[in-house]
């Protein structure tokens, strides 16, 4: 009986621990599967939501037990947000009727509280120092098994799940062709790129605090002042500060966390927790493709042990194994705006921290890869294309003369600059403008014979600057649709999922979707969690200051990628994103020892 009572108790020490451990897992490395399909629309209920339910039952039984505590200030801060969402909702439902399904446009706002309602739980279980080193340690071991899934897409024909349109998002399980963007185990590629921009800062961050050397020298040796460098790390520091400042803590951070390196070493009870999660998690993945199980599981498993392997002998060995892999899959997604945003923060977290020999490394490496990446190097370099167009005087109808391929970005209708009018055109264009001037005529010959002859002579041929089809769609179509649906209503907008499935554009979607209100609402939680970790950074021990810097270029990383797609949306993300930020909110609101 004794023996039962005590295992009775590390059970109920230990289940919402060891249940969040899986989920770090088990969110980014299950599939996007739908267990049930939501009418009227192709989102559906997965496996992830009944799985997020189960924590929150256990951690509402352990708060009612008093076992864990929850900060009423943050939960303030979301409930306010979550009551926008639902006042949005409502207005568009019952009122201005801009929600059409409302159980569509429930189930909505009810996933804003289901991805942010992780966050409490990785507060609530920092009880000190070595737990946060616990969870994110095992965050990043999932990073490096997401990883090695997706360079097996590239090179043993691993299978992927996508929600990337209607048909795909039933849960077909895909092969990728050669020319194919990997997506790992997530739902696109947009998704897995927006991903490891927010985790590679933090895990070069945990790098710095294993490195012994805390100074880089590069800056003198290539001719840069040292006060220039201390300048810009200060500049960047103060800049930081003064964005952040615009929320207001009430809390003060009191603990040095002078510990923390020393925490870095994983312990047993570290290692039992993320062996066990990762196995766990990597059992449902197999078993979930059906097909390559047991290739698929083996070589995820033996990754797992490969890792802590490495990590225990060398930390520092292991976590530039584990950047390395992110670094190689990122470029393999092929996402420019990931690409972009990685640049940006990435390059600013190493100024900020002076490590300037990591920046000229880091960056070289990268461009190398984009370079001999056909797919990522030949989609930036059409981002802006340079087209021959025909214009219809009359209409305003504009025609892009060119073939479409399956292998190659084409050109939007919009011209963005006009170039010259005279240059000559290729075979190809010449073609193609015959072909289509063909038909405008047969056309016009259907509606009304007497203009057939002229129908041709309508069209003005001009070279221009074209924006490629995707950025055109978002400035055509998605964007104006998001301004139009928050000028009909600015504090709360037209109501969760009223613009389609993205805007692809958070920013936009936040608008246009809640409004003023819940706009700023949620702004003001990644600004106080953001000050939260800027305060620990600035009070903590040197070598340990990257690891927080590292979170704060992460989301600035995420948020620039929001400029492009909606990547607090995206459920893979969104989880992992609160997931993490609550395990720093966590461990600023402890108490001093």
């Amino acid at each position: 009986m004794q023996k039962l009572l005590k295992l009775l108790k590390i059970i109920d020490e230990n289940l919402l621990g060891g249940l969040f451990t899986t989920f770090i897992f088990l969110i980014p490395l299950y599939p996007k599967l739908p267990l049930m399909m939501i009418t009227y629309t192709y989102v559906a209920i997965r496996f992830d939501d009944i799985f997020m339910a189960l924590i929150a039952v256990v951690f509402i039984v352990q708060l009612a037990r008093g076992k864990v505590s929850i900060n009423t200030r943050l939960l303030k801060m979301f409930l306010f947000f979550w009551g926008a969402v639902f006042v949005s909702y409502f207005i568009a439902t019952f009122i201005t009727h801009t929600i059409v399904y409302r159980q569509v446009g429930f189930l909505h706002a009810l996933r804003r509280v289901e991805y942010m309602f992780i966050f409490f739980v990785a507060v609530s279980l920092i009880k000190k120092p070595a737990d946060f080193v616990r969870y994110l340690f095992a965050a990043i071991t999932s990073v490096f098994l997401i990883t090695i899934y997706g360079i097996g897409q590239r090179v043993a024909e691993f299978p992927s799940v996508s929600t990337m349109n209607p048909e795909f998002a039933k849960g077909h399980v895909l092969f990728l062709t050669p020319e194919a963007r990997i997506a790992s185990t997530f739902a696109g590629h947009y998704d897995l790129g927006a991903y490891l921009v927010f985790i590679i800062p933090i895990i070069w961050g945990a790098y710095f605090v294993l490195h012994k050397k805390l100074h880089s020298k590069l800056g003198l040796a290539i001719g840069i002042s040292s006060n220039i460098t201390h300048t810009t790390s200060q500049f960047l520091e103060k800049l930081i500060g003064s964005v952040v400042s615009l929320a207001r803590l009430r809390h003060s951070f009191l603990d040095p966390l002078k510990e923390l390196r020393d925490d870095f070493e994983i312990n047993k009870k570290t290692m039992i927790l993320t062996i066990a999660g990762g196995i766990i998690s990597i059992i449902f993945l197999a078993s979930a493709l059906k097909t390559l199980e047991w290739i698929i599981g083996g070589t995820l498993i033996v990754a797992l042990f490969l890792f802590i392997g490495i990590y225990k002998k060398q930390g520092g060995v292991g976590l530039l194994l584990v950047i390395a892999t992110t670094l190689f899959v990122l470029v393999q997604t092929a996402s420019r705006s990931s690409f972009v945003a990685y640049l940006i923060s990435l390059s600013l977290f190493f100024l900020l921290i002076k490590k300037y020999r990591y920046l000229v490394v880091v960056i070289v490496i990268t461009l190398l890869l984009s370079y001999h990446n056909k797919n990522l190097s030949e989609r930036i370099g059409s981002t802006f294309q340079i087209r021959q167009f025909l214009v219809n005087e009359q209409t305003g109808d504009i025609f892009v003369l060119q073939k479409m391929r399956t292998d190659e970005l084409p050109a939007g209708s919009r011209v963005l600059v006009k170039v010259d009018n005279k240059k000559k055109t290729t075979s190809e264009e010449a073609e193609v403008r015959k072909e289509f001037l063909r038909k405008a005529t047969i056309a016009a010959g259907l509606k009304n014979p007497a203009t057939a002859a002229t129908a041709a002579a309508q069209y003005r041929q001009v070279q221009g600057i074209a924006p490629d089809i995707s950025f055109d769609t978002r400035l055509r179509v998605e964007w104006p649709r998001a301004f139009a649906a928050f000028a009909k209503n600015p504090l709360f907008g037209t109501g969760v999922s009223t613009i389609t499935e993205s805007t692809d554009n958070d920013f936009l979607r936040w608008l246009g979707e809640i409004g003023l209100i819940g706009t700023i609402a949620f702004i003001y939680i990644l600004l106080t969690i953001a000050r939260q970790v800027f305060e620990m950074a600035k009070s903590a021990d040197p070598q340990i200051k990257p690891l927080f810097f590292g979170f704060i270029f992460g989301l600035l990383g995420l948020s620039i990628n929001g400029l492009y797609i909606d990547v607090f949306e995206a459920s893979k993300v969104a989880y992992s994103f609160w997931a993490i930020a609550g395990l720093y909110s966590g461990l600023y609101l402890l108490k001093k020892p």
